[in-house]
């Protein structure tokens, strides 16, 4: 009777437990007072209500009033049909038994119970892999840049040091490598590659300084509507650096960067406050910027100049004038 205990106790985490203690009740081998049925039954019994799953086991003997089990009388030890039944129970039991360990646990010896297999963690799948990018990002960007990508030079070229310092005019190969990545971009249109380059070209960086050729880049930013690169064509024009003084031509520009550029405007009031070879002086336009350039917030370094030039403006003024400058400003569209 112990290898019956030996192999119920192996089948208990098994998936037919419940199954080799029902056959094993209904062969008489073991009661439901044995202390491993009662395991079996328990397990199952929670097994089963994590996975609605409802094993077959035998209903309780029913209970007399006293408490104790109703139970068939015994038959007598010397009858040849309970002998005989006896083993035909018993060899069922075991052939059932052995038909479900098979089944389950092909590899299984039975001189010690089954340990529970630890749980492992499923491989992940490979499926979807390729929806997800593992390359390196600067590599990534540098790949772009060298198939021609135009964006992806200009950021290319911004990775490098110091990119905007144009005090810095070391032409190291750091530089060098910065302004091939920006002449590349610009070259394909790329408006911050161009806006860019015409910084270089302004300042010398990386490149022989050349305002002519600045100019020529600072247009074709503006006109992909780069509104700081009309700032700079109007400095050009107003100093005749690289191109011919035009006072009224700087005027042109400054207006047009002034739709987004504060700096425009600030520099468009001085410039009708000083007045200029084709452009007189006008206090009235002067007054109108220089309260714009205010309003629309010009940084603090230059606030309190121009709060100077405006009283300055003001104080030449008739109050007809100041009103009509305050008209035009509320008036005034980028």
């Amino acid at each position: 009777m112990n290898n019956y205990f030996l192999y119920l106790d192996s089948a208990i985490h098994g998936p037919h437990s419940a199954q080799v203690i029902n056959s094993m009740l209904c062969a008489g081998t073991i009661s439901l007072d044995t202390p491993v049925a009662a395991e079996g039954a328990s397990e199952w019994s929670t097994v089963g209500q994590l996975f609605n799953v409802q094993p077959s086991l035998p209903p309780l003997p029913l209970r007399g009033k006293s408490g104790g089990s109703k139970s068939a009388p015994k038959p007598k030890q010397n009858s040849t049909w309970h002998i005989a039944a006896s083993i035909l129970a018993t060899a069922t039991a075991l052939f059932t038994l052995f038909l479900v360990i098979q089944s389950n646990r092909p590899n299984h010896t039975f001189n010690k119970p089954a340990s529970k297999a630890p749980a492992t963690e499923a491989t992940p799948t490979t499926a979807n892999s390729s929806n997800y990018d593992t390359t390196d990002p600067a590599q990534d960007l540098r790949k772009r840049a060298e198939a021609g990508d135009a964006d992806a030079q200009y950021k290319l070229a911004r990775t490098y040091p110091n990119s905007w310092d144009f005090s810095n005019r070391d032409n190291t190969k750091e530089v060098q490598e910065m302004i091939h990545w920006i002449k590349l971009s610009a070259e394909q249109g790329n408006p911050d590659a161009e806006y860019h380059l015409a910084c270089c070209y302004q300042y010398g960086k990386g490149v022989t300084a050349d305002p002519a050729e600045s100019v020529i880049w600072y247009r074709k930013a503006a006109a992909q509507g780069v509104d700081t690169a009309c700032l700079h064509i109007g400095y050009h024009y107003m100093t005749g650096w690289g191109v011919t003084k035009d006072a009224a031509e700087a005027a042109k520009w400054y207006r047009q960067g002034a739709k987004s550029d504060v700096y425009s405007l600030l520099a468009l009031g001085r410039l009708y406050l000083k007045g200029d070879d084709g452009l007189p002086r006008d206090l009235v336009q002067a007054l109108t910027y220089l309260d714009l350039a205010l309003a629309r917030g010009v940084g603090e370094t230059f606030r309190s100049e121009v709060q100077k030039d405006r009283e300055a403006c003001a104080n030449d003024m008739t109050s007809e004038q100041i009103a009509e400058a305050k008209r035009l400003a509320s008036e005034w569209k980028p």
